[in-house]
């Protein structure tokens, strides 16, 4: 871990860890009092606005960089970082949500508290204070015993608390000080604030997102216009106040759609790659006239490994906080002027989808006959929730998730089959199809499974292969039949699970590569795609259970009863080898009501 406290080419207008008040005494800090996200818009995820898309100018022409570097003595001593944004280019950005301020501490404090994630520094006060005591008095030990030998004594050294806390907070006491409840967390890395991200069902903003939340359709530097002025967000200009402020504080720079604070405060992490734009190259050329002549020859420290930052802080002056202006920091830089904001995809469920898939172990990773089975987030179907609460906040949607709940499937882009004849014909080998991946929160009643990430496959109808007796050669399918056998996972279900062979099977397999559940496939077709597919729609069907018939006579007699459940049935479409494909409904039980009114 770093603690970022120089400039360069990151724009590192961050200083050491500024001392803060802070409570004393153990955690007490718990929730607000919860309710479902917000009705008004059952799209928006709660603190986050929609964002209409477009092309946006994005960076800056060079022309105007080298009028702006040439007026600016402090753009001067950080060439290199400005010159990144150049030159100015068009893209195309999809409409997608943003949060209306970055992330403040109370909203941080349930993940933390939800994950047992790392504190921010800013909250560990008690155990520092503690800590930084036991480091004087052990350092005015060590001078005293070294007088009294006559040897040489210590020079002094400074508790450094970033690097105690990033070594010992593990156990050590923390807790939030309210003061700090609004106003943006800080002292946190990239890896924090994705990890953030990822547990609200939410994700980073992409810089050409940040950029577009700024200017719209327009090119201008600021929410409010082209020109800066004084007032409305915090930078150096504004002498009022010498720190970090709460978020919102300066509603006169809000964006058209309520976005606040997207300049000035606190720097915030992007998901971009600090690389070069398009058509970047290397330019020098000279500022100043006569003898005040200087070259300006600087390169940006561009790395894929960096991420790019926005927006400037109260320690930067205007030119830092324009639409354009470019941060370049190392992920696991922590300073006391870094924060983040997040954002998400509108349609429901991908950025989740896309997470999920990323964690799938590669060695249970299916295979077919063209290599790795691909899935389909951009098909995601979801059914999924937030629970928040406005925290007393007088910002305009702004929201502390507590949870987020989701219910996802993301099915396989394609089968290698011709039918479902191939797929039972299948079975006689054992084999199985993979058909998507289905990850969840909530434990399920039918199957009965814990919540995790489970793979999807089908086994058709058919009993199973034969077992290959030991010793026996295996039967090696050479030409035209084995080139018209589609080649898919080979599992021996049966060494796992007891099913019944005369009808098809979902099969529930957990990321250790295990199938762990089965269900009859009940709803199976094969055709053209149809209405109504790729949805999760919540149904009560009418079923026949067993019971005790309650007879003292026959304590073993059972009676059957009619009763109601309620059952979320996935109906999705996955293309075969020509324009038709396998049309399914995968039904799952949940707690009886869990699904109410509050999901999406």
């Amino acid at each position: 871990m770093q603690l970022l406290t120089t400039t360069l080419a990151a724009f590192a207008a961050c200083a050491s860890p500024s001392s803060s008040a802070t409570a004393t005494g153990p955690v007490v800090n718990g929730p607000a009092a919860t309710r479902p996200a917000p009705a008004k818009d059952t799209l928006s995820p709660p603190g986050l606005v929609l964002v209409p898309g477009g092309r946006t100018k994005v960076g800056t022409d060079f022309d105007d960089m080298k009028e702006l570097i040439e007026e600016h003595t402090e753009a001067q001593e950080l060439a290199a970082g400005f010159l990144s944004e150049v030159p100015q280019h068009t893209v195309t950005v999809d409409d997608f949500f943003c949060a209306v301020t970055e992330v403040t501490n109370e909203q941080y404090r349930q993940f933390v508290l939800a994950t047992g994630a790392q504190p921010p520094l800013k909250w560990g006060a008690p155990a520092l204070d503690v800590a930084r005591q036991t480091f004087l008095e052990e350092e005015a030990e060590k001078r005293r015993a070294a007088k009294e030998a006559g040897e040489r004594v210590p020079e002094r050294k400074k508790f450094d608390e970033f690097y105690w806390w990033e070594r010992n907070w593990e156990g050590a006491e923390w807790e939030m000080p309210e003061e700090l409840a609004k106003q943006p967390v800080v002292f946190v890395d990239y890896q924090d604030a994705r990890a953030y991200a990822e547990w609200a069902g939410l994700r980073l903003l992409s810089e050409f997102e940040w950029e577009r939340a700024v200017r719209a359709n327009t090119e201008n530097n600021f929410t409010w216009g082209e020109e800066w002025e004084t007032g409305k967000c915090v930078t150096k200009e504004l002498r009022a106040t010498s720190d970090i402020v709460e978020a919102g504080r300066y509603p006169g720079g809000a964006s058209p759609l309520g976005l606040q604070d997207l300049h000035g405060n606190v720097w915030e992490w992007t998901s971009s790659r600090y690389v070069e734009y398009p058509k970047w190259k290397h330019q020098s050329f000279k500022v100043g006239k006569g003898r005040l002549v200087k070259e300006i020859d600087r390169r940006p420290k561009f790395s894929p490994d960096r991420r790019v930052t926005r927006g400037g802080s109260q320690q930067n002056s205007w030119i830092f906080a324009r639409a354009s202006t470019r941060g370049g920091f190392d992920r696991q830089q922590k300073a006391s002027h870094l924060g983040f904001r997040v954002g998400g995809s509108v349609k429901q469920g991908l950025d989740f989808a896309n997470i999920a898939l990323d964690a799938i172990p590669n060695a249970i990773r299916p295979q077919d006959s063209k290599g790795p089975v691909e899935f389909d987030s951009n098909q995601v179907i979801a059914r999924d929730r937030w629970i928040s609460s406005n925290a007393g906040s007088d910002v305009p949607d702004y929201e502390v998730i507590e949870r987020y709940d989701y219910v996802l499937y993301t099915p396989v882009k394609s089968l290698q089959v011709n039918g479902l004849g191939d797929i039972r014909k299948g079975s006689q080998t054992d084999e199985i199809y993979h058909l998507g991946v289905l990850v969840t929160n909530q434990d399920l009643v039918e199957p009965a499974i814990r919540a995790g990430t489970y793979m999807i496959a089908l086994r058709g109808a058919g009993k199973y292969p034969p077992r290959k007796e030991e010793g026996e050669e295996e039967v090696v399918v050479e030409g035209e039949e084995a080139a018209a056998e589609p080649e898919q996972t080979t599992l021996r279900v049966d060494e796992f699970l007891e099913i019944d062979t005369s009808v098809d099977n979902y099969l529930f397999i957990d990321m250790s590569g295990t199938p762990v559940a089965a269900m009859p496939a009940t709803d199976l077709d094969y055709g053209n795609p149809k209405a109504g597919m790729g949805t999760a729609n919540v149904v009560d069907r009418t079923v026949m259970i067993e019971v005790s018939a309650n007879d003292p006579k026959d304590p073993e007699a059972t009676e059957e009863i009619e009763v109601q459940q309620q059952w979320l049935e996935v109906s999705f479409f996955i293309k075969g080898r020509s324009r038709k494909g396998l049309k399914a409904m995968l039904g799952l039980r949940f707690a009886e009501g869990l699904l109410d009114s509050t999901w999406r």
